[in-house]
């Protein structure tokens, strides 16, 4: 499967941590190609450089990712920033990670997840309508025959919509974050990678058949 964009998220924001945070933009350099190891360790201990530059460097990522749950912006924006603002203020008890995405994308999904609890109080997240995890082809692609890729894009947009939350929302990570089975696991809470693999397969398994479905639907 080729990747490209997914649900992109607001283009422009205004979101800033809050007026007693101050980020200075002074870390990213001397943190760049550290490992993530020492970067939240620098964090941990109070080194505002680090800070800096774990707020600079997933940012822009957990935007998005939200984005992909919600289109609710100022949602959204609630969302990272009590998120930022909480780590920052308990560096100290934070846990521990070798994996700051990994460890972002967990504690942002658990927050947001929180957030919408209301509004899914009376349904699941399966029965929830819209483009959620509904991952697209770039529209930068290169390809010739513009006709051909619109209708490959329909008939893919048609399949994912069919597909469970739990079944588009592991594409997501495996194809457009590119995350392998051992963090995708621990980001949905399985006790075993093999669940995560699985649950892949599954909606592989359930995709390909979908799309030559809708292939002959269309060509009709």
């Amino acid at each position: 499967m080729k990747t490209g964009s997914v649900n992109e998220g607001p283009k422009k924001h205004d979101l800033t941590l809050s007026s007693n945070v101050r980020v200075q933009p002074y870390g990213k350099k001397g943190w760049k190609g550290k490992s993530d190891t020492k970067v939240w360790k620098a964090f941990k201990s109070g080194d505002e450089a680090a800070f800096v530059f774990i707020y600079e460097e997933y940012f822009e990522l957990l935007i998005n990712y939200c984005y992909q749950f919600t289109q609710n912006e100022d949602l959204i924006k609630d969302c990272v920033q009590d998120l930022f603002i909480f780590i920052r203020n308990k560096r100290e008890s934070v846990s521990v990670t070798d994996n700051i995405r990994l460890y972002l994308l967990k504690s942002c999904r658990n927050r947001l997840m929180s957030y919408l609890k209301k509004d899914f109080t009376h349904k699941s997240m399966d029965a929830v309508k819209g483009n959620l995890f509904v991952p697209m082809p770039s529209t930068e692609e290169n390809i010739v025959n513009l006709q051909t890729r619109e209708l490959r894009e329909k008939r893919l947009r048609m399949s994912i919509e069919k597909l469970s939350f739990k079944e588009r929302e592991i594409i997501y990570y495996f194809y457009y974050q590119n995350m392998d089975y051992q963090s995708i696991a621990e980001l949905l809470g399985y006790e075993h990678v093999k669940s995560a693999r699985s649950l892949l397969y599954k909606a592989l398994g359930k995709l390909k058949e979908l799309f030559v479905v809708f292939v002959l639907i269309l060509c009709h």
